[in-house]
């Protein structure tokens, strides 16, 4: 099967190029996102999986898809980045680079039913479908955040689906 072409969420932000480039020059393939974030959804049975690249206060600078270039979900960034700070209930434990390297989902911290009652989730990731979502992140030296989130629309992920990522 032919992997997905994958874009750079359009971003007038050189740190987010600069990034890429040096993520990519280091590890030596531009298809090797593309694949991971192929293999990742295949493997968790996940619809979606996106990496992004955040700044120091979480908002979504650029990153790339699976599917590709999901347009609805492109589309929304702006809404996300609005509210992601005030309702995910992951990312207070996203910004602290000491603890980001285990996968979080919303139940985590949060009932389901109650994130399905916030503003990001109606405003937003309800619309996508996103009704379950696992995230992990990974910061580097200058602050900036690597992130890999899937996304579920029947089922919670488990603690299988958490090694796994």
């Amino acid at each position: 099967m032919p992997v997905p072409s994958v874009a750079l969420h359009q971003s007038d932000s050189r740190l987010v190029k600069a990034i890429k480039a040096s993520f990519l020059d280091f590890l030596g393939s531009e298809n090797l996102i593309p694949r991971a974030l192929e293999i990742i959804a295949r493997t968790l049975d996940s619809h979606f999986v996106s990496f992004q690249v955040c700044d120091r206060d979480m908002m979504i600078l650029g990153g790339e898809t699976y599917p590709a270039n999901d347009e609805a979900s492109m589309q929304l960034i702006p809404t996300i980045n609005q509210y992601l700070l005030k309702d995910h209930p992951v990312v207070p434990y996203l910004m602290n680079p000491k603890v980001t390297c285990v996968p979080k989902r919303y139940s985590d911290f949060l009932a389901n039913e109650a994130f399905w009652e916030t503003d990001l989730y109606k405003h937003a990731y309800g619309k996508l479908g996103w009704k379950y979502q696992m995230t992990v992140a990974l910061w580097d030296e200058s602050g900036v955040s690597h992130g890999i989130s899937v996304n579920q629309r029947d089922r919670d992920f488990d603690e299988r689906d958490r090694s796994l990522l």
